[in-house]
């Protein structure tokens, strides 16, 4: 008894630190990842995210990523879409799934909008995150902010 006690403890340290280790690694890239539910709202953020779009994580977490891009770029590349799928994107579901489709998830620029205005142009890869079935269940996105170049 007095055995498995000790083997649990050490393995819930263990988990700990190997979770402590990805906190670490997430928050220290210099790459933004935001990482979304099935409905794109935003479930979590890295220091990089934060930083240059300038809000706190309460600030985005549980809001539509699509409120952190230049809305007109996002209206016209709905529109294009739409014409492509034959279909409405009246969603944010839909538009993603649509970008997936189309093979639009891939290193696409996009232009995001920070707290105070600053316009961050950014090469963004979105990757969809699955169940064991196979369903999505959310996107993670990775942003290279390319403003300078």
């Amino acid at each position: 008894m007095l055995f498995r006690s000790l083997r649990s403890r050490y393995s819930k340290k263990k988990a700990q630190e190997a979770s402590d280790r990805m906190t670490a690694g997430w928050n220290s890239m210099p790459l933004m990842v935001i990482s979304m539910d099935a409905d794109v709202i935003i479930r979590d953020v890295n220091r990089s995210a934060t930083r240059l779009l300038e809000y706190s994580p309460d600030e985005m977490i549980g809001k539509s990523l699509f409120l952190f891009h230049d809305s007109e770029e996002i209206l016209a590349q709905r529109g294009r879409m739409e014409s492509q799928v034959s279909r409405s994107l009246h969603s944010e579901r839909a538009y993603a799934e649509a970008t997936f489709e189309l093979g639009y998830n891939k290193a696409f620029e996009r232009t995001l909008i920070s707290k105070t205005g600053k316009r961050i142009h950014t090469i963004v890869s979105i990757n969809q995150i699955k169940d064991d079935q196979g369903r999505v269940e959310g996107y993670l996105a990775i942003y290279e902010d390319v403003t300078q170049m």
